[in-house]
Parts: structure tokens; C-alpha cells; sequence
């Protein structure tokens, strides 16, 4: 499985990956964070010493709030993209002569995305909170406690977005089709099945992203968003596993 990590990780440390998906990940939680920090500085008016202007850390993890689905549909395209394009190009055999036991190359596969997530995560936390220190001169309060969860919370969202990409680009082996169905499901899907079925917002993959991004929400709490999407994608990676072990890699 430690091979399959590597191998993955190298394909992924591409410049045109790092400074590319990566790269947008991070400078537009960046920036949400500056204008989110200005915004309240401005409509508070409090002044601090020497003039500054006094901001909050919440300026931060509203960053986070509202940039951690968009990341995780970024992960979604990366992932999605890179998995189905190993069966549509055929380098998947070169995976299985190194590695012949499918369940771990599988893991080895979950296993790297949820590195990248706990790395984006973790930079964007990091950045959002400087960026916020930053506007506001040095004078934004700190909340730790609140930083932690949102670094959290927008690790879950990322992996399980990467995750459900990935599943999708093994179960379809192709890119295109990985790519659009993931995206068009939770951004736009799940909104038509609620008007048909209003309780399935209850337990619905993308209303509990929704929930687990901002803490909570009208219809379920942070915790229950949270144990949904986990057996979402606890159900996307079984899925996927029992088709790679079971189809012929060169149909």
C-alpha cells in the first residue's frame, strides 16, 4: 500500500497540480479571509492602538465556512480525474504488477486523498488565520478552540468530496463522466430531490456537507452532518472496492 501512496502522491506533485488546484484552493481562502476580516473592520469601526483596526479570528473560519465545499469540489475534479484516468489509460496494470492485491491498491488510493485533505486543510486554516491577523493589523483575537473544529470540519468536507470523486472515476473510468456526475449530484441534484422528497434533506451526501462546513444547520447538527458523510463515503469506497475486485481490468 506504501507504493501506491508514493505513487500517487508523485503523480499528483505535479507543478501544474501544486500551483494549479492546490494553488487556487489556497489563495481563494486567502482572499475570502482578507475581505471577510476588512468587511467587519470597516462595519465595526473599532480602533485599536496607533489607529489600527481591530478584526476577529471568526473572520477566518467564516473563510473557511464558505470556501471548504468549493476545495472539496476541486478535490472531486483532481481525484476524479486522476483514478479514472488509470483505467482509461491502462497505467492501472502497471499499478497491479507492483501491487496484485486490488483491495490495497484501493486504500492506498483513500490513503492519499486524505493526505491532500488534511494538507489543504491545514494551509488553508493557517493561511486564513494570517490573512486575518494580517487585515486587521495584528489585532484579530485568536479563538483556537474554533480554529481547530473548522480545520476539521473542512477536512471531512475535502476528503469525502475527494473520496466520492475517486469512487466515481473507478466505478465509470472516465474522467469526464467522473468529473461531471460528482459535481452536478452536490451542487444541483440533491436540491431537485428535496423538492420531491422534502425529508431527504435529513440525510441527504450534500446537505450534510452543507451542515458539517458551517456547524450545524436548521435540520441537523454539526455531529449528525458529520456521522452522514462519513457513511457516505464509508458506502462510496465500498462500492467501488467491490467493483475493482470484481471487473476485468482490460475490458
Amino acid at each position: 500500500m506504501i507504493r501506491v501512496v508514493r505513487s500517487q502522491i508523485v503523480k499528483l506533485a505535479r507543478p501544474g497540480v501544486l500551483f494549479g488546484v492546490v494553488g487556487l484552493c489556497l489563495a481563494f481562502t486567502t482572499a475570502v479571509a482578507v475581505y471577510l476580516a476588512l468587511k467587519t473592520s470597516s462595519s465595526d469601526n473599532v480602533i485599536g492602538k496607533a489607529g489600527k483596526v481591530a478584526g476577529s479570528s471568526h473572520d477566518a473560519i467564516a473563510s473557511l465556512e464558505e470556501t471548504a465545499i468549493w476545495m472539496g469540489v476541486l478535490m472531486l475534479a483532481l481525484f476524479g480525474h486522476s483514478i479514472a484516468a488509470e483505467f482509461s489509460t491502462g497505467t492501472i496494470r502497471n499499478l497491479l504488477v507492483r501491487e496484485p492485491r486490488r483491495g490495497r491498491i484501493l486504500a492506498g488510493m483513500v490513503v492519499t486523498i486524505v493526505i491532500f485533505a488534511v494538507a489543504i486543510a491545514a494551509a488553508a486554516t493557517l493561511l486564513a488565520v494570517a490573512a486575518t491577523f494580517a487585515a486587521s493589523s495584528g489585532d484579530a483575537d485568536l479563538d483556537l478552540g474554533a480554529a481547530v473544529v473548522a480545520f476539521a470540519n473542512t477536512t471531512l468536507v475535502i476528503s469525502s468530496l475527494g473520496i466520492l470523486g475517486g469512487s466515481l472515476g473507478v466505478i465509470l473510468r472516465s474522467p469526464s463522466f467522473a468529473i461531471s456526475l460528482g459535481i452536478v449530484y452536490v451542487l444541483i441534484g440533491e436540491t431537485v430531490l428535496k423538492v420531491v422528497v422534502p425529508d431527504a434533506g435529513q440525510w441527504g451526501f450534500a446537505t450534510s456537507l452543507f451542515a458539517v462546513m458551517h456547524g450545524g444547520s436548521e435540520i441537523m447538527t454539526n455531529a449528525h452532518g458529520a456521522l452522514v458523510v462519513l457513511v457516505y463515503t464509508a458506502l462510496f469506497v465500498v462500492a467501488a472496492g467491490l467493483l475493482f475486485r470484481l471487473r476485468d481490468i482490460n475490458s
